[in-house]
């Protein structure tokens, strides 16, 4: 009698065992093939495009350097949001608020763009301009743009959660925060901050500026200051395009930069006293060059 509750106690549990084995595997069958039914959907879902409320419906790349201009590339929204996005933590300029940003670098899009060009073509360019659809425009250098990591956003958002279309997408955000040495650049990077880029300029200073480039190139001090004033304070005091560095007319203007004063303007370089000297000297060369009337206080204190 024993014997014989004990064999049927044992068929049971084998039938038990394997009960629970079939139920184990059709379970892992299930879950295998939920798996593999939501990892393509994931795969697109990743590939959508990031669904802007505002922004163009077009970013183009062109060169801008000789007498061939002409467009290199062009990225639908859908393009940026396929390439490999970076984050970073900057203070926007408007608000003052520490957010969280998520873009393409510009570096990879000035990258595909010069992607067919030679490369002495490619090495003509040293200047970077960003021009949004109002019209406002940013010229950054491109050893700049090669050493800090400026992002086109797409998103962005105030804690690391819940990442939201960006305001009028894409917005060129330079790492102001996050990489303090942009501000040793003697650069005005806060007017680097643009809304709504819509155009890629791929160009040369020489090219917008040739006519402000010094004939002899023999005082360092004066060729610093020469690269100073293009890169910072050009786009505020040329009087007409390619023609003259400075209003020569306003001696009260040049005056009070000489004696170290500049109206406080947002996005203005804080110029400490070896570059304002540099730039003295440049306008001092320039002015000896040009027989341009210039207020003999500058070649006085740039000495």
């Amino acid at each position: 009698m024993f014997n014989t509750l004990k064999n049927l106690l044992t068929r049971l549990l084998k039938k038990q065992k394997i009960r629970v084995a079939a139920q184990t595997c059709l379970f892992l069958i299930a879950a295998i093939g939920l798996i593999l039914l939501w990892l393509p959907r994931q795969s697109v879902t990743s590939a959508q495009v990031i669904q802007f409320d505002s922004g163009p419906s077009l970013l183009v790349a062109k060169w801008g350097i000789g007498t061939n201009h002409h467009d290199l590339k062009r990225w639908t929204p859908r393009d940026l949001a396929r390439f490999k996005m970076s984050e970073t933590k900057e203070i926007d300029p408007i608000t003052r608020k520490n957010l969280k940003w998520r873009g393409v670098a510009i570096t990879k899009l000035v990258d595909e763009a010069l992607v067919g060009l030679p490369v002495e073509s490619q090495a003509l360019f040293d200047l970077v301009i960003l021009e949004g659809a109002s019209g406002q425009r940013a010229f950054l250098p491109r050893a700049f743009i090669n050493k800090f990591p400026v992002l086109l956003a797409l998103q962005w958002s105030p804690s690391d959660r819940d990442l939201k279309v960006v305001r009028n997408p894409p917005y060129s955000v330079v790492p102001w925060t996050s990489k303090p040495k942009t501000h040793s650049e003697d650069l005005p990077i806060e007017s680097f901050f643009v809304p709504q880029v819509v155009k890629i300029e791929l160009t040369n200073y020489k090219e917008l500026y040739g006519s402000l480039f010094l004939k002899r190139r023999t005082d360092p001090l004066a060729i610093y200051g020469e690269k100073l004033f293009v890169q910072s304070c050009v786009n505020c005091h040329l009087v007409k395009r390619n023609v003259l560095p400075l209003d020569f007319s306003n001696q009260n203007g040049i005056s009070r930069f000489s004696a170290g004063q500049h109206p406080k303007l947002s996005g203005v370089v804080k110029l400490n006293e070896r570059s304002r000297r540099s730039i003295l000297r440049y306008l001092s060369a320039y002015q000896e060059e040009n027989a341009v009337s210039l207020n003999k206080n500058v070649g006085a204190l740039s000495q």
